[in-house]
């Protein structure tokens, strides 16, 4: 009888694998990553074009590196903020500032429910693409990934004390700048939910 080990591998035998030369493993590896990582730059980055780059130059990283890899998870998550941290330093020495999300108007006035769908996606976009970086990362690792800030903080390799500031300050910064949707904020995990894309493909 199969196990269920056998039908999932873990993410260190996986890359064991990968780094043993089993070049479907890192595919494997990759692929249950890669919605996770897109979704992150997706929701933090105006333009798709731009996010998908950044998702590739992500696991990139990772393949270039990956027979020095002794935690993927981690390295996976340190490569994914750097990323980030070098675009919106880029984009603030072209414009002076950083990066910010600059919402769309809706100039249709069809049925009213729609609009109102859509101004209330554009408004959570635009609040959390103006969260500070590390903030955002730690409300996505918690909220979208689920790990718990003891977790977050053995893969970010920082103290507790620090990712739950961290996430406290960003939930603070978030609901702030929701307070302009007349409906009421969603909740962080419906924010998530609702704008995660149906499918993501390497």
């Amino acid at each position: 009888m199969t196990g269920a080990h056998e039908s999932t591998p873990s993410d260190a035998l996986l890359l064991e694998r990968w780094q043993a030369g089993d070049i479907e493993s890192g595919h494997a590896l990759c692929k249950r990553y890669y919605a996770t990582i897109s979704r992150f730059f997706r929701l933090r980055i105006p333009s798709h074009v731009d996010a998908r780059d950044l998702t590739q130059q992500t696991f990139l990283g990772i393949a270039t590196k990956h027979s020095e890899i002794r935690d993927f998870r981690r390295f996976l998550y340190t490569v994914r903020s750097r990323r980030l941290k070098d675009y919106l330093r880029d984009v603030g020495r072209r414009r002076g500032r950083a990066e910010p999300y600059r919402t769309r108007e809706d100039k249709h006035s069809g049925v009213e429910t729609r609009v109102d769908r859509d101004k209330r996606k554009h408004t959570v976009r635009a609040a959390l693409a103006e969260l500070n970086p590390e903030r955002f990362e730690a409300l996505w690792l918690h909220y979208a990934d689920e790990l718990t800030a003891t977790e977050i903080a053995e893969v970010l390799n920082l103290p507790p004390g620090t990712i739950k500031s961290r996430i406290r300050l960003g939930k603070t910064d978030l609901a702030r700048a929701l307070q302009s949707l007349k409906t009421g904020a969603p909740t962080l995990h419906e924010i998530f939910r609702i704008n995660k894309p149906r499918e993501d493909k390497p």
